[in-house]
């Protein structure tokens, strides 16, 4: 999360999502997630893997790469934590 991230909510009529603001992986601030470690806005009515802020979503959101280490990290996570990342 970036403090760019936290204008743009604010810009965007959105603050409300940079109250929703905690501590991340890697040192940095991230959005909040739920019991199963996914993001609090995965998922939209009908589409569980769909982003419910995608218009304003973090820029790191936007740039997270498939198959990057921190792709395969996550990967990982779910694979020990039953339920990680299924709504």
């Amino acid at each position: 999360m970036s403090a760019e991230d936290l204008l743009r909510f604010r810009r965007a009529g959105r603050p409300e999502l940079a109250e929703r603001i905690v501590p991340g992986h890697f040192g940095d601030e991230a959005m909040e997630t739920r019991k199963d470690g996914a993001c609090v806005h995965l998922g939209r009515p009908g589409l569980p893997h769909h982003c419910s802020i995608y218009d304003v979503r973090p820029n790191i959101c936007g740039e997270f790469e498939r198959g990057s280490w921190q792709c395969l990290e996550a990967r990982r996570f779910a694979a020990r934590v039953p339920g990680a990342f299924n709504p």
